[in-house]
């Protein structure tokens, strides 16, 4: 059992500098192949500088050649990536099902980073992600003979779509409700586990947004204003992980 932890260790740690990768071309509207390159200097990165976590933790979070800082958000990343890996596996073991979910976070990460750093989800990671979900119902739906797996994507993004529409399309936005869908696909169709996603959600968004009001209010800083756009993409998929990891 041991080494089979450290095999998932390695691979979402590799997973997870995929997903950096994935992060930062997105920014530079760039080719995720090829060498990857210091963001500063430009150099071409070696072998050694790229080793998933060690190589940040070895550099003491800067590049070699131009001493300068490496974002703390490639090693946050890559930790998330492995820390939800190891949690899905010791939750389902060794599953066709752990592997699903370890093969959405390719997407459910970076959407939420960029979500959060763009407010908006963009279309080549969300739709492929969308049809991904949608297999896995379909897949569902055809082994168990029943209809209930297909019907889960659109539950789901129907509490959010009724939010979306009520709130006159400013609470959130539609790529939050596709998201839903997508999630949506992967919770299965549990009427209390989409309920408590769905809320779970709000009470995330709630209590985040709490903690930074504090730390602005100690530390004299504005982080956020209060009638800034909050992007809530990163609280549904945090909820949905938590329902699919605990319910």
């Amino acid at each position: 059992m041991f080494l089979q932890f450290i095999f998932v260790f390695v691979l979402s740690a590799v997973l997870g500098s995929y997903i950096n990768v994935v992060i930062y071309r997105r920014s530079f509207k760039s080719s995720v192949f090829g060498r990857s390159k210091c963001t500063s200097c430009k150099k071409v990165l070696t072998t050694r500088e790229l080793i998933p976590i060690f190589s940040y933790l070895i550099q003491k979070g800067r590049c070699i050649s131009c001493k300068q800082k490496i974002s703390i958000r490639y090693i946050t990343v890559e930790m998330i990536t492995v820390l939800s890996s190891i949690l899905i596996f010791a939750s389902f073991g060794f599953s066709f099902y752990s592997l699903l979910l370890c093969l959405s976070l390719l997407f459910v990460i970076p959407l939420a980073v960029i979500d959060m750093t763009e407010l908006e989800f963009p279309g080549f990671l969300l739709y492929p992600f969308m049809f991904f979900s949608f297999l896995y119902s379909i897949y569902l739906s055809i082994l168990f003979f029943s209809l209930y797996p297909l019907v889960a994507p659109f539950a789901f993004a129907s509490l959010f779509f009724m939010l979306y529409i009520l709130t006159n399309k400013k609470g959130i936005g539609f790529g939050d409700v596709l998201l839903a869908f997508s999630l949506g696909g992967l919770i299965g169709f549990d009427i209390y586990k989409i309920f408590f996603a769905f809320v779970g959600s709000f009470w995330i968004g709630t209590l985040a947004c709490v903690v930074v009001f504090i730390y602005q209010k100690i530390n004299n800083k504005k982080l956020l204003q209060r009638k800034q756009a909050i992007p809530f993409g990163p609280f549904i998929i945090l909820s949905t992980i938590i329902t699919i990891l605990l319910l």
